[in-house]
């Protein structure tokens, strides 16, 4: 049964060039279909991915979040990769490996470019729940990724009421 998302998508989505290895983008696209079942439901993820042909207009949502999830998550194994001597770092004859700074900006640029795409996926689905029936539909408790359950950052200034300021 073929991907919803393939190497080659990820070189026309994202611009990825033509010369990377497939091994070393398999397990983020991998990632990425665990996300896209997260994100439809398994009843949704299962019709597209057995009959994707028929969800063109969908699709059109789906590959470019799912290709920039992968993307997010093929930086680091792009960057370094295991051996039997351990990490290294590959460095062609004619170019130099990004430092860490740089691969940071990488991940959080592809994060924020799936994000968005993303938003634009739940926005289409909520738009069009008469023709996706199954994006609503919760099976057996699973894991859902939507506006409530996203993953939000940072620093929460509650004060217990039973803190008190006097510190003496």
């Amino acid at each position: 049964m073929p991907s919803i998302i393939t190497l080659a998508d990820l070189q026309t989505i994202t611009y990825l060039n033509s010369q990377v290895e497939e091994r070393k983008v398999a397990p983020a696209i991998e990632d990425a279909h665990e996300a896209c079942e997260k994100v439809l439901g398994r009843t949704g993820y299962a019709l597209v991915y057995a009959t994707h042909a028929s969800y063109t207009a969908l699709l059109a949502y789906v590959k470019p979040w799912m290709a920039w999830y992968a993307m997010e998550r093929a930086y680091p194994d792009l960057y370094a990769e295991a051996d039997k001597g351990g990490v290294f770092k590959k460095s062609g004859e004619d170019y130099a490996s990004v430092g860490g700074s740089d691969l940071s900006m990488k991940i959080s640029t592809a994060r924020s470019r799936a994000e968005n795409k993303l938003e634009r996926l739940q926005e289409y689905l909520e738009a069009n729940l008469a023709t996706y029936t199954w994006y609503g539909t919760n099976v057996d408790g699973e894991e859902r990724i939507d506006e409530t359950t996203k993953a939000v950052a940072g620093i929460s200034f509650h004060r217990s009421t039973q803190q008190d300021r006097y510190r003496g």
